[in-house]
């Protein structure tokens, strides 16, 4: 319910249910009616109240009692709202004169006075009492309202400093945080929006816009899932994507589309820990280099409008377009995981989780991304992590708000799943013994915004307790009016060209062609023994796509979709093609194109298949189907839409999550395909190679999948991951039948089965026993290798890599690397760099090698294209994590990540005085790539 963003400016506390009005006598003259329209000025709404009428005596709510509740607050205003049998009072300093009012004797609000209505509020003010009220606290003495408008817009506030400006963007800062009193502190530290203070002319504010691959709105362009941008492994599409999404945030906000700001609660920019992780979908890589490289080419992007690359501008005044917030600071890859996979009994869970990290993982892992995005694509957000962070609670941690600090970072910092009440939950970590002691914990660990209500509720409780001081207070507002004024708000509109962005700026030609450039590019040939990929074009072809939902649209989307859909054949489509409308429209009106489930489901029109069970007769539908088939495309994979029925899954079928769900506060226990698909596809497998009918297995999910059985009895495996519900099924249809050349690469390793039993999903060290990653798994010749390396993907033309420039043996040194396209097919290709250390530390962990850079390009059939790049130093992380170039031999390795290699040893000496590392001499195992 939001009628309180009309009606009221202020807000005040939470009552307990239940608890009797105090004892005055007070009343409100009725001011009347008002509708609950949005967008329009004003703040979220705080249930003072929340009385069931049926509860008995003590429940039933009249005006007389709202009106004494919010005097015994401190407040002037009071206003009703009703709805489904619930009664919720409200209180406020004032009215906000652009609400709307219903006609008298509405149906909203069926005559005077009134307990208001289902989506309008009854309000009532100023408020009178008998015996006289105390005076009011909460408001101050009464100032005339200003007009509403932009910030600076009126005469009355022109006048104040922080909208003169000739002055610098700090001085503004500083001018308006000096006027706002602790009282309005509070709201205006709290997500999603804060108030409107219309005596200083400050307009209400959204924070936290959801756009992880693109704004969740109606029509907004909506990209591939953050996973699959990642496969791309293209600054520019990582460049050119954010800034899309910036573009369309603003575009949006100019014409107040409801819940939409202008800062973005993305990337998620978390390691890839562990790929049983539910939201390995929203982030993009095992590798912190990467990860941090998609950080800052998506701030550069969405921040500054950057269609090139260079490094960001200084802050100033109406210089941000929109704002990047990094997710989530720090050592966050755990949600909600059961060690069985009955998800009633879950085993672990983010809010009371205490990640335990090392010196060195911290320096070598968890805080690389971070401080990548934020020096080289000065984002200017981050968002602390529901966990704890070495017995410490991330939003109360001075240690990660020093670590940002030192970084330079100068933006806001929000928390999450309010981060703030769980510091005093008894059902969370319980940190502190109540709610100003949590206020006072997050804002000394630098949380300036609270993604709850206890800085609303009780900020001014804990200032005037002595708990925090009003320079803590005015920290926090310094960084989030800062952003404020860098996004442009408090500065003349005329002078902002991104102020006149409107709807026609939204999913435009050119956002559409990046759309499918993107889905094409983040797909991943992982497998093609016999060529089988592209299939042959044939006369008259008979496709068969299998699989349970080959012919979901949704299901291509994963998580935190953007764009509406409605609903066509069963599935929510929007009119955009699943796989087997794509492959019709690949191969024309000749073509016989038809899906078969093969298993039996509940489908979900908005969502996807859920409650898969074997079904004998739909198996054999589907396999006599492939046996008379030209061509077979089985569809397997996870879902993020719906969660399975696991209680009665497991009873039914002996497995937990037969759906494949994993999503946000759903981790996976195994890394293997759903039982019931696993069984379906070896059936049309083998009736494929029985009837010698080329197939290929396309993968959709987020987080890898073991698939040893497929990887042996497939000839043709592409990895989609998710590639969005607008582009990613056409993208599909078209790399099959070889319009364009799949070169995506892996930005996580597919780890065997096996290793969900090997690896302690709630261990947060990377290089304990057996290793987490490329870098450090695995710790011994006898682990099972992984199913596919990082970095890997094929494409369909052959490759080779030649050394043009001499070859150096010590740093600072360039090469160039001559990229020879030596098949038929244009195609793009990746060329990755590594350094591998040749040998090992005694006293300190060292990766086995590590990314360095990273460059794609396009080669045409015949052609060679030259790429440069520099390396000044090789660093490694000590065990305390401080970091230094460490003498010794190494190897620089050119790669696409198969078998094209060109590799250069490098010397690394000790500086005078420096001693050289306890190391062993590494095996070439630990070296070797494809």
């Amino acid at each position: 319910m939001r009628s309180l963003e009309i009606i009221l400016l202020l807000l005040a506390c939470r009552c307990t249910l239940g608890v009797a009005p105090p004892p005055l006598t007070c009343k409100g003259r009725y001011l009347g009616c008002y509708k609950d329209v949005v967008p329009a000025p004003g703040v979220p709404p705080v249930r003072v109240v929340d009385t069931v009428l049926d509860a008995g005596p003590v429940a039933t709510m009249t005006v007389d009692r709202c009106a004494a509740d919010c005097v015994s607050r401190g407040y002037l205003y009071a206003g009703l709202t009703g709805h489904v049998g619930h009664y919720y009072c409200y209180c406020s300093c004032a009215l906000n004169p652009a609400a709307p009012p219903e006609p008298k004797n509405a149906t909203y609000c069926p005559g005077a006075p009134s307990l208001g209505g289902d989506g309008a509020m009854a309000a009532y003010g100023p408020i009178t009492c008998s015996p006289a009220a105390p005076p009011s606290h909460k408001c101050g003495p009464p100032r005339p309202p200003l007009p509403p408008g932009p910030a600076c817009s009126q005469a009355a506030s022109r006048a104040f400093g922080f909208c003169n400006t000739s002055l610098s963007l700090e001085a503004r800062v500083a001018d308006l945080v000096s006027r706002v009193s602790v009282a309005e502190a509070g709201a205006l530290l709290t997500a999603r929006e804060s108030p409107a203070i219309s005596r200083l002319g400050i307009p209400a504010f959204y924070w936290g816009t959801n756009a992880l691959h693109g704004v969740q709105w109606g029509n907004a362009t909506s990209f591939p899932q953050t996973v699959s941008l990642a496969s791309t492994w293209n600054r520019s599409v990582w460049r050119g994507v954010g800034r899309v999404v910036g573009r369309e945030m603003r575009a949006l906000h100019n014409v107040g589309v409801p819940n939409v700001g202008l800062t973005s609660w993305s990337p998620v920019i978390n390691v890839q820990r562990d790929p049983r992780w539910g939201r390995n979908q929203e982030s993009v890589s095992e590798d912190p280099l990467l990860a941090g490289a998609y950080g800052a080419e998506w701030s550069l992007g969405m921040q500054y409008d950057r269609q090139n690359g260079g490094p960001p501008p200084a802050p100033q005044a109406g210089g941000l377009l929109a704002v990047a917030t990094l997710k989530h600071v720090l050592a966050y890859s755990l949600d909600y995981y059961s060690s069985d996979g009955n998800m009633s009994r879950v085993t672990d869970r983010r809010s009371t989780f205490n990640a335990v990290v090392s010196a060195y993982d911290l320096a070598d892992t968890y805080t690389r991304p971070f401080r990548r995005a934020i020096g080289l694509g000065g984002a200017a957000g981050v968002m602390y992590a529901c966990n704890e962070v070495n017995g410490v609670p991330a939003v109360a941690s001075s240690d990660l708000a020093a670590q940002l600090r030192s970084w330079s970072f100068d933006g806001y910092r929000t928390t999450d799943g309010d981060g703030v009440g769980g510091l005093y939950a008894r059902n969370r970590q319980h940190y502190v013994a109540n709610a100003t002691a949590a206020v006072a914990a997050a804002l000394d660990g630098e949380s300036d915004i609270d993604d709850g209500d206890t800085y609303k509720a009780h900020l001014s409780d804990a200032y005037a307790s002595g708990e925090i001081s009003l320079a803590t207070i005015r920290r926090a507002l310094t960084n989030i009016f800062r952003v404020q004024f860098r996004l442009g708000l408090f500065d003349p509109a005329a002078d902002q060209p991104w102020r006149r962005l409107n709807l026609a700026d939204v999913n435009t030609p050119a956002s559409r062609r990046l759309n499918v450039e993107a889905a094409r590019q983040s797909l991943i040939l992982l497998q093609n023994r016999r060529r089988t990929l592209p299939f042959a074009e044939v006369d008259s072809p008979k496709v068969v796509v299998v699989g349970p939902s080959g012919n979901s649209t949704r299901l291509l989307g994963g998580g935190h979709y953007a764009r509406d859909l409605a609903v066509v054949d069963g599935f929510e489509t929007g009119g955009f093609p699943g796989i087997p409308g794509a492959i019709r429209n690949v191969l024309g009106d000749s073509a016989s194109v038809h899906w078969f489930p093969g298993i039996k489901c509940t489908p979900r029109p908005d969502l996807v298949c859920v409650d898969l069970k074997p079904d004998a007769a739909l198996e054999a539908e589907a396999v006599a189907a492939v046996k008379s088939a030209t061509h077979v495309v089985l569809v397997l994979g996870l879902q993020s839409r719906a969660p399975c029925d696991s209680a009665r899954a497991y009873h039914e079928g002996g497995e937990f999550n037969p759906c494949g769900y994993e999503a946000e506060q759903h981790d996976r226990t195994r890394l293997s395909l759903p039982k019931v698909q696993q069984s379906l596809g070896d059936s049309v497998l083998a009736a494929a190679k029985a009837s010698n009918v080329p197939a290929a297995v396309v993968l959709v999910h987020g987080g890898a999948l073991a698939v040893e059985g497929l990887k042996t009895d497939a000839d043709a495996i592409l990895d989609a991951h998710y590639p969005g519900e607008v582009t990613g099924a056409q993208a599909i249809a078209d790399a099959l039948w070889g319009r364009f050349s799949p070169a995506g690469k892996l930005t996580h390793s597919v780890m065997p089965a096996a290793y969900s039993k090997l690896a302690n999903f709630a261990s947060m060290s990377m290089t304990d026993p057996p290793g987490r990653t490329y870098r450090y798994y695995p710790t011994s010749a006898e682990l099972p290798p992984p199913l596919w390396k990082f970095g890997a993907g094929l494409t369909y033309t052959t490759w080779r890599f030649s050394l043009d420039s001499p070859s150096a043996v010590r740093l600072p040194a360039s090469w160039t690397i001559r990229v020879t396209n030596t098949g038929k097919m244009d195609s793009d290709e990746v060329v990755q760099v590594f350094f591998v250390p040749m040998f090992t530390r005694s006293d300190c962990p060292t990766p086995h090698r590590q990314l360095i850079d990273f460059e794609k390009i396009h080669v045409k059939a015949g052609s060679s294209v030259s790429v440069q790049f520099h390396v000044n130093q090789l660093e490694l992380v000590a065990v305390d994590g401080s970091k230094s170039q460490v003498p010794g031999n190494y190897t620089i390795i050119f790669t696409n990540g198969e078998d094209a290699t060109v590799s250069v040893p490098i010397i690394v000496e000790a500086k005078e005085g420096q001693a050289a590392a306890k190391r062993s001499r590494k095996s070439i195992r630990a070296v070797r790539f494809g």
